[in-house]
């Protein structure tokens, strides 16, 4: 079906079912038409790359598909994706617009297959492409997709991700994103903030509180508790005891 020219909906379900197939038992490999599809799909629709999102998750080894699909340049095209992802003047014009949302979703789920591989691209030029787009001004699901993406690759060895993400003022960002008052989004920067701090903690060997210009997130942070849940306040609280350590009498 799929190679005798199925409709877009189909086409997701197709997927879908492979996904559930491999879950079963099959181990592949797919064909070679398949494989060349999957490494051009940042540029097909939103419920392709959902249904791809969940083929990925069913296979025993994600990591190693998506190595083979690298080899196939996967990459090069979720790069150009993100880099279609922009505000133009003619963003008043409704198609403009319709575009722009349906780059902006693809985007966001590129960027949540990236989070579920931990794939941390060392690539420069793609980092500080991560970095501009999550500074917005983007739909809010997009950054948040970003914001979890990150979180996912951070650990005490990433030295310079930390530090650039201290140079690039990501705080600001996340700053930003907290204002609005979303939950999932306010959730995915409360994370964000304390694995940060985390392994900026382990990994330079300093307080958490000297992270560059943490306090700027202090005030919004503290505005959220019992806004949420117990969860919500137990992270906060942890957050702030980083951020403003208790010193002994």
């Amino acid at each position: 079906v799929f190679n005798k020219g199925a409709e877009m909906s189909a086409v997701s379900n197709i997927i879908g079912s492979l996904g559930l197939i491999t879950r079963l038992g099959y181990l592949g490999p797919f064909p070679d038409d398949l494989m060349n599809y999957f490494t051009e799909i940042a540029f097909d629709g939103v419920d392709n790359i959902k249904s791809f999102r969940f083929l990925l998750q069913c296979l025993p080894d994600p990591y190693e598909f998506f190595e083979e699909l690298i080899g196939r340049g996967i990459l090069d095209y979720m790069v150009e994706t993100i880099n279609d992802m922009d505000i133009t003047e003619d963003s008043y014009n409704q198609s403009s617009i319709d575009k722009q949302r349906s780059i902006q979703g693809r985007v966001e789920f590129i960027y949540l297959i990236l989070s579920d591989l931990k794939f941390a691209s060392e690539d420069p030029y793609f980092i500080n492409l991560t970095f501009e787009k999550v500074k917005g001004p983007y739909h809010l699901y997009t950054r948040d997709a970003i914001i979890i993406y990150l979180t996912n690759i951070i650990n005490p060895e990433s030295t310079n991700l930390i530090q650039e993400i201290a140079n690039q003022e990501i705080l600001s960002a996340i700053d930003d994103l907290l204002a609005v008052g979303e939950e999932q989004i306010v959730i995915s920067c409360l994370n964000f903030v304390e694995v940060l701090l985390n392994c900026y903690s382990e990994g330079f060997q300093k307080e958490p509180s000297t992270f560059p210009k943490i306090d700027i997130i202090e005030s919004d942070i503290l505005e959220l508790l019992t806004v949420y849940s117990d969860q919500a306040d137990d992270q906060i609280d942890r957050i702030v005891a980083m951020i403003s350590p208790q010193t002994e009498e």
